[in-house]
């Protein structure tokens, strides 16, 4: 791969669909020959995000949409999930590790999504918008 790739797609809010974009993602980074630890922290961190999208904010709402949007360079992926929503405040977060949140069933997603990925940042325009960046491999491929 030495251009740029596109891949969009676009879902309403139902977790079987996740089945379909983990395995979308896995096949496509073996095949650029991303090294196996960083598949599967862009895979968690992707999922983890549209099971937000889904769960917490299109509230499983079967009308509603969640967008996917992940752009390849040679030495990087970004990834980008919009729900339907109205928003989230993801400073109101409470910090999993702390102990009272330890035996918590939930509360760890961005978290995850944090620690696996490079960069994630938010924006909100029509629904919630998480851009997630991981540097994918150190050379160029043919160099």
């Amino acid at each position: 791969m030495n251009e740029p790739l596109k891949f969009q797609m676009e879902f309403f809010s139902n977790l079987k669909y996740i089945e379909l974009l983990d395995e979308f993602l896995q096949i496509t980074l073996k095949r650029f020959k991303v090294p196996e630890l960083k598949i599967v922290e862009i895979v968690v961190a992707t999922v983890e995000a549209v099971s937000n999208a889904i769960i917490h904010v299109n509230k499983n709402d079967p009308d509603l949409k969640v967008k996917v949007v992940i752009n390849f360079r040679p030495d990087k992926i970004a990834i980008f999930v919009k729900d339907s929503g109205k928003g989230f405040n993801f400073g109101g977060i409470d910090n999993p590790r702390r102990n009272k949140n330890l035996l918590k069933t939930h509360g760890r997603g961005v978290f995850i999504m944090k620690s696996y990925m490079d960069k994630v940042s938010y924006s909100f325009s029509s629904g919630t918008v998480i851009k997630m960046e991981k540097q994918i491999n150190s050379k160029k491929q043919g160099e």
